[in-house]
């Protein structure tokens, strides 16, 4: 009898049970490491082909197979491996391990039971007639090996530990270029997964664009650009790329478009990194599109980006087929006192004097039935402001004319943008029109200055005060100058005497004489006198005047030779004043021509200074002759 132990308690069995239980137990073993083998086998197949795939892919590229190949391929080995492995575990489950091949696997590995058990089993087998002692005797030697022998390590596992060592090898090769692909920086190992199967991703590579996005409207409004957003005609859209990582210091982003009509194929516009961003995980890159001649997108186009090893997919930008209006030119005709000719610019920003007369070509995108220009005080065009309707000619040719000028005589209220907005026959209309800059120049008032005398004087009623006078027009010509004279606030406007009436831009400095006698003034009177320059604005002209006002305080007369000795020795005195400003002007005149421009240059576009504080302009009704009351501002 032999002995098992069954729930912790010693059971006794007949010596063919013990041996038909060992029998059983080791060919489950074998079953078990069939099935173990297959699928370690079929799994190291798989992932021979993937790691094989992925280096390949890195290093040489796959792109020469085509996808089909690739699918054909890859699904050959994972179906092969799948149905080899099927086959090979199925097989044991199908067909019954026969109680030879297992006797035989023991005897193999354990030589101690000395054929005993492979004869018993060829006898149990064969069904011959045999006495029962012999019987007995042959069951009990064979179950009493069995008993000292150990049957799971009769089974031979030595294939199924290859297939092992063979899937831990593939598996460790694996995670180490994983890890060697993360921390370099190298091609990402995904997209080679999927290309090993026919997928049709992009080849990986060292870059990568994690996202790109297209501006749809003014701010900061992004869009994915796989999504063709339509954007409004003469829009600028900004392109926004995000890569994965910082480039190399020779590596850019560059953009490649191609226009709807062929013009322009693909032609490369280079991409800025965003301030800052090269600091991040994720570095920005900006870039403007702001089509032909600075005059936005007047049609679809198509792109893509290159950085690095990484290229895109082709992205398509959409416009609106609203009407839109380029301006072409701007006729300036000049106002005939500044005597300039007149001019034609190209663009749409308009820089001119006021009271010019701004005629604005422009032409729409396509047929329009009607067209404003408007204009807005601020950039954003929230405030609107004055409109004029245009002349449509042949559907797309506009016109509009008007005359430069400022809102209530104050220099800085007038509009500062303007846009044109069309409607076509549908009523369809450009939502976001361009804009363009005004400038308008002031007709800046003329200058003068009494450089002698500069004080109150004490002077007999018979005396004559040379005046020392400089004048100028910052940016046209001088017309008059005039000495005013008033007593007790009113003016003595009979004395009141034109010192130069002509046109010249600059008068001076020059010693004019004032002689007090015509005045009949007694002694203890006072006068307060200033001198008044007026330029050729029309048509009324721009005044400035001297200030403060200087008084004249009147003493007992002297002989009329005293008074011409006195009259002399301020004469004299003036002399050294014209000297000194005759050397200020032949510094200004030895100033390099590179240096910043003159204040009163008509060609200086930002020339707007007054350095006068005593300037103004005329108002309806004074027309620059004497008048009771005119004093200085």
């Amino acid at each position: 009898m032999a002995t098992t132990s069954r729930g912790g308690q010693a059971q006794y069995v007949e010596f063919d049970e013990f041996v038909d239980s060992k029998l059983v137990r080791t060919r489950e073993a074998i079953r078990s490491t069939d099935i173990m083998m297959a699928l370690v086998a079929a799994t190291a197949a798989v992932l021979s082909y993937l790691l094989l795939f992925v280096v390949a892919d890195h290093w040489l590229g796959m792109d020469f197979i085509p996808a089909i190949a690739r699918s054909g391929i890859g699904l050959t080995i994972v179906v092969g491996s799948a149905a080899w492995a099927a086959w090979r575990i199925g097989l044991p489950h199908r067909r019954r391990i026969n109680r030879l091949f297992v006797a035989r696997e023991i005897e193999t590995h354990e030589s101690t039971l000395e054929g005993n058990l492979l004869n018993l089993v060829d006898l149990q087998q064969a069904d011959r007639q045999i006495d029962r002692p012999v019987m007995q005797s042959i069951e009990k030697r064979a179950a009493v090996g069995l008993s000292q022998t150990d049957v799971d390590g009769t089974v031979d596992r030595r294939p199924l530990m290859k297939s092992a060592y063979t899937l831990l090898g593939l598996v460790v090769t694996a995670c180490l270029y994983t890890l060697l692909t993360f921390s370099l920086g190298l091609k990402p190992i995904g997209p080679s997964l999927l290309r090993a199967f026919g997928a049709t991703v992009t080849a990986p590579t060292r870059i990568q664009f994690a996202s790109v996005e297209i501006q749809m409207a003014d701010g900061d409004t992004f869009v994915a650009a796989d999504t063709s957003p339509q954007v409004p005609a003469r829009f600028q859209p900004r392109i926004r790329a995000t890569l994965n990582k910082a480039l190399e210091e020779h590596e850019h982003v560059t953009l490649y478009y191609s226009t709807a009509d062929q013009r322009f194929v693909d032609e490369p516009l280079e991409m800025r990194p965003v301030d800052g961003s090269q600091l991040r995980v994720f570095p920005e890159y900006l870039l403007t599109l702001i089509g032909e001649n600075d005059r936005g997108l007047l049609q679809d186009i198509r792109f893509r980006l290159e950085a690095g090893d990484a290229v895109t997919d082709t992205f398509t930008i959409h416009v609106s087929t609203a009407p839109s209006a380029t301006v072409d030119t701007v006729d300036y005709k000049f106002p005939g006192y500044m005597q300039l000719a007149s001019e034609s610019r190209d663009g749409g920003n308009i820089d001119s004097w006021e009271g010019t007369s701004v005629t604005v070509h422009a032409t729409a995108s396509r047929p329009v039935r009607s067209a404003r220009l408007v204009f807005s005080d601020t950039e954003d065009t929230s405030q609107r402001a004055e409109e004029y309707p245009m002349q449509v000619k042949d559907g797309t040719q506009l016109t509009v004319q008007w005359t430069l000028s400022f809102r209530r005589d104050d220099r800085e209220d007038y509009p500062r943008y303007y846009r044109i907005v069309c409607r076509d026959e549908q009523g369809a209309t450009d939502l976001h029109p361009t804009l363009h800059a005004i400038a308008i120049r002031p007709d800046l008032p003329p200058q003068v200055e009494l450089l002698d005398p500069r004080a109150d004087l004490e002077l007999p009623a018979n005396a004559v005060v040379p005046l020392l006078i400089k004048a100028r027009d910052p940016d046209f010509q001088l017309t008059h100058l005039t000495l005013r004279v008033e007593q007790d606030g009113q003016q003595l406007v009979e004395h009141n005497r034109e010192l130069f009436s002509g046109e010249q831009p600059v008068f001076g400095p020059t010693s004019v004489d004032f002689p007090l006698e015509p005045l009949g003034l007694q002694p203890g009177q006072t006068i307060s006198y200033w001198i008044e320059a007026r330029d050729n604005k029309m048509p009324l002209g721009n005044r400035a005047n001297t200030a403060p006002k200087l008084n004249i305080r009147i003493t007992e007369p002297v002989t009329p030779e005293q008074a011409r000795k006195q009259r002399d020795q301020l004469r004299q005195k003036q002399q050294e004043t014209i000297r000194e400003e005759q050397e200020k002007q032949e510094q200004q005149d030895d100033t390099p021509q590179d240096s910043s421009p003159q204040d009163g240059d008509p060609t200086n576009p930002d020339d707007k200074t007054d350095d006068n504080p005593g300037n103004q302009n005329d108002k309806p009704g004074q027309d620059g002759k004497p008048q009771d009351g005119d004093t200085p501002a």
